[in-house]
């Protein structure tokens, strides 16, 4: 799947966020900027405090309210979260041309050894 580095992003929660009379039950992912990284840097890396900050800032929905994030919608939170953080610090560039793997012409066949074919 070919994001577009322009576009929002958004999660539908299983389980609304909910305090007081505010009730979240989307979170709207705007493309991220420089702004949203800079967020994290109050929280050591790799916790739940440094996931939590990147999402409010890419959001708008307060910290406080994801305390109320139930693991499964967290979970998916964060695939969204470490997919931003590896356009700020790793590998993913949407910019880029097709990064899936070249795949077989069809006519192609499976590689073989005598270990495999021997099973």
């Amino acid at each position: 799947m070919k994001l577009n580095p322009f576009e929002n992003e958004v999660l539908r929660l299983r389980v609304p966020l909910k305090s007081g009379e505010m009730t979240v039950d989307t979170l709207t992912f705007h493309p991220p900027t420089v702004k949203d990284a800079l967020a994290t840097d109050k929280y050591p890396p790799n916790t739940v405090a440094n996931v939590v900050a990147m999402a409010s800032s890419m959001t708008g929905v307060p910290e406080v309210l994801f305390n109320s994030m139930i693991p499964e919608d967290f979970a998916d939170m964060c695939v969204i979260v470490a997919r931003t953080k590896q356009r700020f610090f790793g590998e993913i560039n949407l910019f880029d041309k097709e990064q899936n793997p070249t795949k077989a012409e069809p006519d192609t066949a499976t590689p073989t050894s005598q270990e495999t074919s021997a099973l």
